[in-house]
């Protein structure tokens, strides 16, 4: 018996390109149930802070190794273990959730499913009306194309991404002379970035000049709020991901 999990994940259109691209392999979500912020002195009011441990525990109640970060005395019952339970385990199946139309008749005149990332308006032409992309929030199984195989699960603070990491996030560089290198999900984006906030100079300028701050404006523009933002360093969970084929005989 094949006792695979399968499980949604919702990607935005950017991230599902680079997905398809096979720039994208690893994923970070949020730490959910912990508002213990971690600190190594005591705060100018004279609060004391103390360690504690956290424990990796899956949702299975599988437990892996133990983290340890600074949490404020008040905000937990003294001497007891803080326990986050990770979103997936390694060797789930998780059935990516995209923007998408059901039954887009294009100019082919093909009755299919269309999917936002894919979708080039220039090469569709005029006469074919645009599709009436749905959220992602409500993509059936049955519509999804790609499937992702949890290969590991970590802890991490946010801002502890590497540079190669953020790569694998998805983040692409671009250069002009082969000697000066600049980041983002895509240039598309990071031009529309640069239009919605009105940064100074011209895009390309302004353009991250490591993988790592590109990745940051990636994760502040899904509209994170304290405690979750860039800034705050939140815990996150690292998910590494390959991409397989959809196999019919997966049960849920």
């Amino acid at each position: 018996m094949n006792l695979t999990t399968e499980r949604p994940v919702l990607f935005n259109t950017q991230m599902v390109q680079a997905i398809l691209q096979g720039r994208k392999t690893s994923t970070r979500r949020i730490m959910k149930n912990l508002s213990i912020k971690d600190c190594e002195a005591t705060l100018k009011n004279g609060k004391k802070y103390k360690r504690y441990t956290l424990t990796n525990v899956d949702r299975y109640g599988n437990e892996s190794e133990d983290f340890w970060f600074d949490g404020p005395i008040e905000d937990i019952a003294h001497d007891k273990d803080i326990i986050a339970y990770a979103p997936y385990k390694v060797g789930d199946i998780l059935y990516v959730r995209e923007t998408f139309c059901p039954d887009y008749f294009d100019n082919s005149f093909e009755n299919r499913n269309a999917y936002e990332a894919d979708y080039d308006k220039s090469k569709v032409g005029d006469c074919v009306p645009e599709p009436k992309w749905r959220p992602s929030i409500h993509m059936p199984k049955k519509v999804a194309r790609l499937f992702l195989k949890v290969t590991d699960v970590k802890a991490q603070r946010l801002q502890d991404i590497t540079e190669d990491e953020a790569k694998a996030e998805g983040i692409k560089s671009y250069t002009k002379d082969e000697k000066v290198y600049k980041y983002a999900v895509s240039d598309d984006w990071w031009m529309e970035y640069c239009n919605k906030h009105k940064k100074a100079g011209t895009w390309w300028q302004q353009m991250p000049t490591t993988a790592k701050e590109a990745f940051k404006y990636l994760w502040n523009s899904c509209g994170y709020k304290w405690p979750k933002c860039w800034d705050a360093n939140p815990w996150v969970w690292v998910i590494e991901l390959e991409k397989v084929k959809n196999d019919k005989s997966r049960k849920i």
